[in-house]
Protein backbone atom coordinates (compact mmCIF):
# COMPACT_ATOMS: atom_id res chain seq x y z
CA UNK A 1 0.00 0.00 0.00
CA UNK A 2 1.50 2.90 -1.11
CA UNK A 3 2.29 5.73 2.15
CA UNK A 4 0.01 8.29 2.52
CA UNK A 5 2.20 11.59 2.14
CA UNK A 6 0.58 15.07 3.65
CA UNK A 7 2.44 18.55 3.65
CA UNK A 8 3.33 19.64 6.81
CA UNK A 9 0.75 21.99 7.95
CA UNK A 10 -1.83 19.30 7.42
CA UNK A 11 0.68 16.31 9.57
CA UNK A 12 1.00 19.25 12.19
CA UNK A 13 -2.70 19.27 12.81
CA UNK A 14 -3.33 15.88 12.38
CA UNK A 15 -1.00 15.52 15.37
CA UNK A 16 -2.71 18.27 17.38
CA UNK A 17 -5.98 17.20 16.71
CA UNK A 18 -5.35 13.25 17.78
CA UNK A 19 -3.77 14.77 20.89
CA UNK A 20 -6.15 16.80 21.88
CA UNK A 21 -8.57 13.78 21.59
CA UNK A 22 -6.42 11.20 23.79
CA UNK A 23 -5.57 13.58 26.33
CA UNK A 24 -9.54 14.35 26.95
CA UNK A 25 -10.13 10.60 26.73
CA UNK A 26 -6.64 10.23 28.80
CA UNK A 27 -5.56 13.00 30.25
CA UNK A 28 -2.24 14.99 29.60
CA UNK A 29 -0.24 13.18 32.01
CA UNK A 30 -1.01 9.55 31.02
CA UNK A 31 -1.20 10.36 27.32
CA UNK A 32 2.26 9.19 25.79
CA UNK A 33 4.05 10.41 22.31
CA UNK A 34 3.79 7.09 21.31
CA UNK A 35 0.38 6.85 21.99
CA UNK A 36 0.01 9.61 19.81
CA UNK A 37 2.21 8.46 17.10
CA UNK A 38 0.87 5.30 16.76
CA UNK A 39 -2.82 6.40 16.51
CA UNK A 40 -1.98 8.66 13.94
CA UNK A 41 0.01 5.86 12.05
CA UNK A 42 3.32 7.59 11.60
CA UNK A 43 6.96 6.71 13.54
CA UNK A 44 8.04 8.96 16.72
CA UNK A 45 10.65 10.67 14.53
CA UNK A 46 7.59 12.51 12.90
CA UNK A 47 6.41 13.62 15.88
CA UNK A 48 9.82 15.20 17.02
CA UNK A 49 9.60 16.46 13.74
CA UNK A 50 7.17 19.16 14.44
CA UNK A 51 7.25 19.36 18.44
CA UNK A 52 10.95 18.90 20.09
CA UNK A 53 8.58 17.87 23.56
CA UNK A 54 5.12 16.98 24.82
CA UNK A 55 5.49 19.83 26.49
CA UNK A 56 6.21 21.70 22.97
CA UNK A 57 2.53 20.08 21.94
CA UNK A 58 0.87 21.42 24.75
CA UNK A 59 2.15 24.84 24.39
CA UNK A 60 0.50 25.05 20.52
CA UNK A 61 -3.08 23.18 21.41
CA UNK A 62 -3.20 25.77 24.33
CA UNK A 63 -1.72 28.58 21.69
CA UNK A 64 -4.35 27.22 18.93
CA UNK A 65 -7.47 27.69 21.73
CA UNK A 66 -6.32 31.31 22.82
CA UNK A 67 -6.44 32.22 19.32
CA UNK A 68 -10.02 30.80 19.18
CA UNK A 69 -10.75 32.80 22.76
CA UNK A 70 -9.14 36.14 21.44
CA UNK A 71 -10.65 36.01 18.22
CA UNK A 72 -14.33 35.62 19.88
CA UNK A 73 -13.40 38.45 21.92
CA UNK A 74 -11.75 40.80 19.02
CA UNK A 75 -14.87 40.11 17.11
CA UNK A 76 -17.36 40.52 20.22
CA UNK A 77 -15.93 43.75 21.52
CA UNK A 78 -15.19 45.29 17.67
CA UNK A 79 -19.59 44.85 17.34
CA UNK A 80 -20.24 46.10 20.58
CA UNK A 81 -21.29 50.17 20.23
CA UNK A 82 -22.81 50.64 24.08
CA UNK A 83 -20.73 52.14 27.26
CA UNK A 84 -17.23 50.89 28.70
CA UNK A 85 -19.64 48.73 30.75
CA UNK A 86 -21.41 47.47 28.21
CA UNK A 87 -17.99 46.55 26.70
CA UNK A 88 -16.75 45.14 29.07
CA UNK A 89 -19.13 43.10 30.54
CA UNK A 90 -19.04 42.26 26.80
CA UNK A 91 -15.55 41.23 26.64
CA UNK A 92 -16.09 39.12 29.89
CA UNK A 93 -18.77 37.20 28.32
CA UNK A 94 -17.62 36.60 25.24
CA UNK A 95 -14.39 34.19 26.27
CA UNK A 96 -16.65 32.76 29.05
CA UNK A 97 -18.82 31.44 26.33
CA UNK A 98 -15.88 29.90 24.65
CA UNK A 99 -14.32 28.66 27.51
CA UNK A 100 -17.97 26.80 28.49
CA UNK A 101 -19.10 25.94 25.47
CA UNK A 102 -15.56 24.10 25.16
CA UNK A 103 -15.65 22.77 28.67
CA UNK A 104 -13.54 19.88 29.08
CA UNK A 105 -11.21 21.15 26.62
CA UNK A 106 -10.42 24.27 28.79
CA UNK A 107 -9.87 22.03 31.68
CA UNK A 108 -7.73 19.72 30.32
CA UNK A 109 -5.76 22.40 28.44
CA UNK A 110 -5.50 24.50 31.00
CA UNK A 111 -4.79 22.05 34.17
CA UNK A 112 -1.42 20.85 32.84
CA UNK A 113 0.01 24.45 32.88
CA UNK A 114 -0.33 25.35 36.56
CA UNK A 115 1.87 21.98 37.49
CA UNK A 116 5.37 23.44 38.51
CA UNK A 117 6.84 21.48 35.44
CA UNK A 118 4.95 23.74 33.53
CA UNK A 119 5.87 27.24 35.21
CA UNK A 120 8.15 28.30 32.78
CA UNK A 121 5.70 27.69 29.70
CA UNK A 122 2.60 29.46 31.94
CA UNK A 123 4.49 32.66 32.46
CA UNK A 124 5.94 32.22 28.19
CA UNK A 125 1.87 32.05 27.40
CA UNK A 126 0.67 34.36 30.03
CA UNK A 127 2.91 37.34 28.03
CA UNK A 128 1.01 36.82 25.04
CA UNK A 129 -2.29 36.50 26.39
CA UNK A 130 -1.16 40.20 28.34
CA UNK A 131 0.22 41.89 25.11
CA UNK A 132 -3.29 40.78 23.21
CA UNK A 133 -5.33 41.90 26.31
CA UNK A 134 -3.74 45.22 26.72
CA UNK A 135 -5.42 47.35 23.56
CA UNK A 136 -9.31 45.61 24.45
CA UNK A 137 -9.05 46.94 28.24
CA UNK A 138 -7.16 50.08 27.65
CA UNK A 139 -9.47 50.83 25.15
CA UNK A 140 -12.09 50.19 27.07
CA UNK A 141 -10.47 52.34 30.43
CA UNK A 142 -9.96 55.39 28.04
CA UNK A 143 -13.77 55.22 26.91
CA UNK A 144 -14.76 54.52 30.77
CA UNK A 145 -12.99 57.96 31.61
CA UNK A 146 -13.75 60.20 28.90
CA UNK A 147 -17.29 58.93 29.69
CA UNK A 148 -16.90 59.80 33.37
CA UNK A 149 -17.81 56.15 33.98
CA UNK A 150 -14.48 55.14 35.54
CA UNK A 151 -12.77 57.32 38.49
CA UNK A 152 -9.43 56.19 37.29
CA UNK A 153 -6.31 58.59 37.23
CA UNK A 154 -4.29 57.77 34.27
CA UNK A 155 -5.85 54.81 32.00
CA UNK A 156 -2.38 53.71 30.55
CA UNK A 157 -1.07 52.67 34.12
CA UNK A 158 -4.30 51.57 35.23
CA UNK A 159 -4.56 48.86 32.49
CA UNK A 160 -1.17 47.57 33.50
CA UNK A 161 -2.61 47.45 37.21
CA UNK A 162 -5.68 45.43 35.95
CA UNK A 163 -3.77 43.09 33.51
CA UNK A 164 -1.58 42.22 36.77
CA UNK A 165 -4.53 41.51 38.59
CA UNK A 166 -6.40 39.52 35.97
CA UNK A 167 -3.44 37.26 35.26
CA UNK A 168 -1.12 37.42 38.60
CA UNK A 169 -4.32 37.11 40.86
CA UNK A 170 -5.68 34.80 37.75
CA UNK A 171 -3.19 31.91 38.33
CA UNK A 172 -4.48 32.03 42.30
CA UNK A 173 -7.65 31.49 41.15
CA UNK A 174 -7.14 29.03 38.61
CA UNK A 175 -4.94 27.09 41.26
CA UNK A 176 -7.67 26.95 43.91
CA UNK A 177 -10.21 26.14 40.98
CA UNK A 178 -8.13 23.08 40.43
CA UNK A 179 -7.73 21.77 43.84
CA UNK A 180 -11.41 22.45 44.54
CA UNK A 181 -11.99 19.59 42.18
CA UNK A 182 -10.19 17.48 43.46
CA UNK A 183 -11.07 18.37 47.07
CA UNK A 184 -15.22 19.55 47.19
CA UNK A 185 -14.48 21.32 51.00
CA UNK A 186 -12.00 23.99 48.88
CA UNK A 187 -14.93 24.75 46.78
CA UNK A 188 -15.92 27.70 48.87
CA UNK A 189 -12.97 29.18 49.41
CA UNK A 190 -12.33 28.86 45.18
CA UNK A 191 -15.76 30.73 45.08
CA UNK A 192 -14.60 33.98 47.08
CA UNK A 193 -11.19 34.44 45.48
CA UNK A 194 -13.65 35.03 42.30
CA UNK A 195 -15.71 37.14 44.18
CA UNK A 196 -12.12 39.08 45.57
CA UNK A 197 -11.14 39.59 42.02
CA UNK A 198 -14.49 41.10 41.11
CA UNK A 199 -14.28 43.48 43.70
CA UNK A 200 -10.71 44.12 43.20
CA UNK A 201 -11.44 45.20 39.41
CA UNK A 202 -14.62 47.39 40.86
CA UNK A 203 -12.21 49.46 42.71
CA UNK A 204 -9.45 49.65 40.46
CA UNK A 205 -12.34 51.34 37.82
CA UNK A 206 -13.47 53.18 40.82
CA UNK A 207 -16.89 51.70 39.93
CA UNK A 208 -19.60 51.06 42.38
CA UNK A 209 -19.59 47.81 44.12
CA UNK A 210 -21.64 44.92 42.46
CA UNK A 211 -21.29 47.01 39.02
CA UNK A 212 -19.07 44.20 37.43
CA UNK A 213 -21.13 41.21 39.60
CA UNK A 214 -21.63 39.10 36.42
CA UNK A 215 -22.54 35.81 38.28
CA UNK A 216 -18.96 34.22 38.14
CA UNK A 217 -19.32 32.66 41.17
CA UNK A 218 -22.52 30.77 40.40
CA UNK A 219 -20.64 29.90 36.96
CA UNK A 220 -17.87 28.09 39.07
CA UNK A 221 -19.76 26.67 41.41
CA UNK A 222 -21.89 25.07 38.33
CA UNK A 223 -18.71 24.07 36.52
CA UNK A 224 -17.06 22.04 39.91
CA UNK A 225 -20.21 20.72 40.73
CA UNK A 226 -20.16 18.99 37.01
CA UNK A 227 -16.75 18.02 37.05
Amino acid sequence: MARIVKDADERRAELLDTALALFLEYGYERTSVEQITSTVGVAKGTFYHYFSTKQELLEQLVSRFTDDLFGEAEKTLGSLEGSALERLRGLVVASSQVKLGRKDETLMLTRPLFTPENEMLLRHLMDGWIDRTRPLVRGIIEQGCAEGTFDVPDARSMTEVWLSLWYDYGIRVSRLFFSAQDDPRRVDEAVAAVKALETAEERILGVAPGTLDMNMDAAVRAVLSQA
